[in-house]
């Protein structure tokens, strides 16, 4: 099973090339999701728990952010 349930027959895939291209540009994609949900979520997160804004957040990397994406997904 692949990626929400389908067999890798019913996937049409001519060569290994296009299986690791795809799997790359979905790993720099949930790259950047994760870097754009927490430099967007977590200050209203720190506002709403405590109050007050915080000045010395410090936003995610992009590098940071594929460091956590490895990270979870080696976890779970």
């Amino acid at each position: 099973m692949l990626f929400g349930g389908k067999t890798l027959e019913s996937i049409n895939i001519t060569s290994p090339l296009q299986l690791i291209i795809s799997v790359f540009i979905i790993f720099f994609i949930q790259s950047w999701l994760v870097q754009w949900s927490y430099n967007t979520i977590f200050p209203l997160l720190i506002y709403n728990t405590t109050g007050y804004n915080n000045n010395n957040f410090k936003p995610l990397t992009y590098t940071e952010s594929i460091i956590v994406v490895i990270l979870f997904t080696n976890l779970f």
